[in-house]
């Protein structure tokens, strides 16, 4: 109850300039010097979060605005940034800026695209700033409109990009002119390195490529990274925008990385589209992978599918197998939670992720996920076999069998395990 007084109180504008101006009385009554809101820099009060003081402060004295940024001129940036980057802004506030620093408009514009938040959900409101600062201009070199052009900084469309907003992205490409080439190569490197899960930055992403579909160069994408960062999607748009070169960059490892995190439809549409890509499966890690990120259902699917050789299930083993102390016996049990992918990975997920997206850091919910694994492992592992590899894990020497020496001994149906362990282990009998 006392918290809603409190936010009533500062929300309310009369009460807030009310309890305001009540500063300068109480300085006067302790005979100190008088303050007024007045003298609160626009800088200052900004760095510290005072967002409804500059805003209100610059709506009852825009003056002030002008009056610092005229005595503070090395640091006309933070002044303007203050109102310009302020979430109470609306499109007035921005005409008034403007009105004191038309000269500088290119400066203002790029901040005014830093305010995401203004303008993530309706791109109508940075489009209206940019026209209307067009018309100030034209007034003011005495142009039409049609016969001048205005040069804007490349800054404003990675401010767009940022935001997530397909039509403030499209508009500044197709609608201004910029001081310095645009180099769509890095303009598509940077998208890449938004969040697919971020407003509309996916659909960003396959504007860009389109658009820029004849000056797209993989080799120059390090697609490695942007996988590994979140950004799945590119490969599915590049190859979608037949840009066949992509296929020549998609190794093991990018499987690797989309095992790790689970992505179950990314992993079944690379292996269907680059087909060559299965036959170099065999020694890499996406079984290991796939086990860590607890996805049952990726697991079965690289190991169970006869068109597909990604190596022994045996590599996951080590991760899985914990030896007691009391019975001296190897378990299949859970991982350490501190190596799992649940404990390293991004909060914010592709949203095509097979995980509830509500529980993903839910200890319950892990547990769960992967006893659903350890239920697998232990529907084909025999007690027996898992005591033979938990002692293969910690022998040394020429006794010592590879993994893959292991798999062939041993096969994948669980069936196999006991005649196999018999023949070439008789003290298992």
């Amino acid at each position: 109850m006392d918290n809603d007084i409190f936010f009533k109180t500062i929300r309310n504008i009369y009460l807030f300039k009310s309890i305001f101006n009540q500063v300068t009385q109480i300085h006067k009554t302790l005979g100190k010097k008088s303050y007024t809101i007045k003298d609160v820099l626009f800088a200052w009060a900004s760095k510290n979060g005072y967002d409804r003081l500059v805003i209100e402060k610059f709506r009852l004295y825009p003056q002030s605005l002008k009056d610092q940024l005229n005595k503070y001129n090395y640091t006309n940036a933070a002044i303007a940034d203050a109102v310009l980057l302020n979430k109470y802004l609306v499109l007035d506030d921005y005409k008034k800026v403007l009105g004191m620093e038309t000269n500088n408009f290119i400066r203002l514009l790029d901040s005014l695209a830093m305010n995401h938040q203004w303008y993530r959900d309706d791109a109508c409101k940075l489009i209206e700033a940019i026209e209307y600062t067009k018309t100030q201009l034209v007034g003011k070199r005495q142009y039409r409109q049609d016969e001048f052009l205005y040069y804007y900084s490349t800054k404003i469309v990675t401010a767009t990009i940022q935001s997530n907003n397909l039509q403030a992205v499209q508009y500044v490409l197709e609608k201004l002119v910029y001081t310095a080439k645009l180099v769509p190569q890095s303009i598509i490197v940077f998208a890449c390195g938004q969040l697919p899960t971020l407003g509309q930055s996916t659909l960003i992403l396959e504007y860009l490529i389109k658009k820029y579909k004849n000056e797209v160069y993989p080799s120059l994408l390090n697609i490695k990274s942007i996988v590994m960062h979140g950004n799945y999607n590119l490969i599915e748009i590049l190859l979608n925008n037949g840009i066949k070169e992509t296929k020549e960059y998609i190794t093991p490892t990018i499987v690797e990385i989309a095992c790790y995190n689970g992505q179950y439809d990314l992993v079944v549409y690379l292996l269907s589209q680059i087909k060559n890509i299965s036959n170099d499966l065999s020694l890499s890690r996406v079984l290991l992978m796939a086990a860590k990120s607890s996805n049952l259902k990726l697991l079965k699917y690289l190991y169970e599918n006869i068109n597909i050789d990604c190596g022994p299930l045996e590599v996951i083993l080590s991760e899985f197998i914990k030896y007691n102390e009391n019975d001296k016996l190897y378990y299949i049990s859970y991982p350490d939670p501190t190596k799992t992918y649940f404990y390293n990975r991004l909060s914010k997920e592709p949203s095509n992720h097979n995980h509830d997206h509500d529980h993903d850091h839910d200890e319950e919910y892990q547990l769960k996920k992967y006893q659903e694994i350890i239920d697998y492992l232990k529907s084909i592992y025999t007690t027996e076999s898992i005591q033979f590899f938990g002692d293969q894990m910690n022998q040394d020497g020429s006794t010592k069998y590879t993994l893959i020496q292991m798999h062939n001994m041993f096969g994948k149906s669980s069936h196999w395990w006991t005649s196999k362990l018999q023949y070439y282990f008789p003290e298992f009998e």
